[in-house]
């Protein structure tokens, strides 16, 4: 039966909890890279290239797709800062975050200097230098899963 003009149609939940948001920042100017491999172990995964804070994380009809962000930041305090805007306006719609921050020999000292504070719950740092990008998926899956 046709809902009567004027009346709005109800929205059906489908009972399936929010899908968790991934943050992953790459100081190597390679972030998509390192998402699209990490999006390829991670089924119903999309890659999200750029973060606009005027975007919201995801559509509410994505709201069971695991959206990958990937973002290239080689400022330690930015990617932080970034990551943490991104877990709080995750939580609101109640759903979970991991922030993964890749860095090489040159960066990772700036990146593991930032206060432990300042990083979001679930985050891990990993030095990329001389690992294949398909092996740093792995890794991160591996860390998601534990």
């Amino acid at each position: 039966m046709c809902p009567k003009e004027g009346k709005s149609l109800r929205k059906l939940d489908s009972g399936l909890p929010v899908a968790p948001k991934i943050f992953l920042n790459s100081s190597l100017d390679a972030a998509c890279d390192y998402a699209q491999a990490l999006s390829s172990f991670i089924p119903y995964s999309r890659v999200h290239e750029t973060l606009n804070p005027q975007v919201p994380l995801y559509e509410d009809s994505d709201q069971h797709v695991i959206p990958v962000w990937a973002n290239s930041s080689k400022v330690a305090s930015e990617a932080a800062s970034t990551a943490r805007e991104c877990q709080v306006k995750a939580l609101k719609r109640g759903c979970n975050t991991a922030s993964v921050f890749l860095c090489n020999d040159d960066t990772i000292k700036d990146f593991l200097a930032v206060d432990e504070a300042d990083w979001p719950s679930n985050h891990i740092t990993i030095n990329v230098d001389g690992v294949p990008v398909a092996e740093v998926g792995k890794k991160i899956v591996k860390w998601l899963c534990e």
